[in-house]
């Protein structure tokens, strides 16, 4: 996953945060950088870069990946429900669309529920306008891992 990170990393340079979290790798994508206001239409910039992921996702296909999509509190609920259900949709569609296998995707919208900056602010709001992947190891490769670790431990 490490090295998984350090790809997802240099594929996205300052166009997303990479972080490892626990046994999965975390990356946040503001939606300056994916779509304009107020849409779920990929910006070219967002396809160029997560062209450049789908590579590094295809890469590692022991993995799973939940996309979840983000909005602020402007709008109504059900409106900011559909519009991050979009977002979330619209991303792993690309991914796809790039050579990821579908069956690897959870797609979730969390629309304002989740927000990590004060929505009474505008710049908040644009910080919380975002889409987050979460990748961890599937079923098959935790099987590996723990075998691993059986047998160094021998």
């Amino acid at each position: 996953m490490d090295k998984q990170a350090a790809e997802i990393e240099k594929d996205l340079g300052k166009n997303g945060q990479v972080e490892r979290i626990d046994e999965g790798i975390k990356i946040t994508m503001g939606s300056g950088i994916l779509f304009g206001f107020d849409s779920y239409q990929l910006s070219a910039r967002a396809k160029e870069n997560l062209a450049k992921l789908s590579k590094t996702l295809d890469k590692y296909e022991s993995t799973e990946i939940l996309v979840s999509g983000h909005t602020d509190n402007v709008g109504t609920d059900s409106y900011n429900e559909a519009l991050s259900e979009k977002i979330a949709k619209a991303v792993a569609s690309y991914l796809t669309q790039n050579g990821v296998k579908k069956n690897r995707f959870i797609v979730i919208g969390f629309e304002e529920e989740n927000p990590e900056h004060d929505d009474r602010t505008e710049e908040g709001q644009k910080k919380n306008r975002r889409v987050e992947l979460a990748i961890v190891a599937n079923n098959d490769l935790k099987k590996q891992a723990k075998e691993n670790k059986m047998a160094f431990n021998k």
